[in-house]
């Protein structure tokens, strides 16, 4: 058996081609009982052995019971062909995707536009159009890390950045939704999901507009002191 990492130590190896011509590995290791989680960590995600253009995507283990081999653990490793958009590394900046729809305006009853004049106000039915389509991106931040804060997390839901974020400038970004799962090596894959509005999530189109329709920006209260959304950091995001 030849010896390819600590005490991990190849037994079988297959590598096979599909008709589209994707290669894919499956090789039989064992290792030390005690160094199993150790190996499967340093396997996975990283390129095959013994096939560098493989990306390594399971380690299965299983304990050996026979009495030569006893004291040992039997890792399956699966790799498949790499592919740059889908393979992702642990604390890596995060792999973004973008996906464009609309959504129609919808205005909290106390609103009152912030036009500058210092006057405030109301904002009525008839200034608006709510069958006005919004241009609507969604952005996914997708990735694995080694560390990650629920706290953190849930302090952005539903929150607006106050800060420049993936390019978007300040207001444009509403965290949505995000999801978290535990991987076997303890490391954490990740999904945050944010919605980016181009004309900021606190302007809305405005039929009387001093000049001519347009965005204007609102406010709630009676001098419009309160965000209708409230503001938060975005640049922590992903470093936390």
């Amino acid at each position: 058996m030849e010896q390819t990492g600590t005490t991990l130590q190849l037994k079988t190896y297959t590598n096979t081609a599909n008709m589209s011509g994707n290669n894919s590995s499956r090789g039989i290791y064992q290792c030390l009982w005690e160094d199993r989680l150790d190996e499967r960590t340093a396997l996975l995600g990283e390129a095959d052995p013994y096939d560098p253009d493989l990306i390594v995507q399971e380690v299965e283990i299983a304990f050996l019971q026979d009495d030569a081999s006893c004291g040992y653990a039997q890792l399956t490793v699966t790799s498949n062909a790499a592919d740059s958009n889908k393979t992702m590394h642990i604390d890596d900046p995060p792999k973004v995707s973008w996906e464009v729809s609309a959504e129609a305006l919808t205005i909290s009853g106390n609103a009152v536009w912030k036009d500058g004049t210092g006057q405030y106000p109301a904002v009525k039915n008839k200034d608006t159009k709510a069958t006005i389509r919004i241009p609507l991106i969604k952005l996914k931040l997708e990735g694995i890390k080694s560390s990650w804060s629920l706290a953190n997390i849930v302090n952005h839901i539903g929150r607006i950045n106050s800060d420049v974020f993936q390019g978007a400038p300040a207001k444009t970004l509403l965290f949505n939704d995000f999801q978290a799962q535990t991987r076997p090596d303890g490391k954490f894959h990740v999904e945050y999901d944010l919605l980016y509005k181009p004309t900021s999530w606190v302007k809305f189109w405005r039929e009387d507009k001093a000049g001519g329709p347009g965005w204007e920006e609102i406010g709630l209260g009676p001098a419009g002191g309160t965000s209708p959304y409230e503001l938060v950091a975005f640049s922590n995001l992903w470093s936390s």
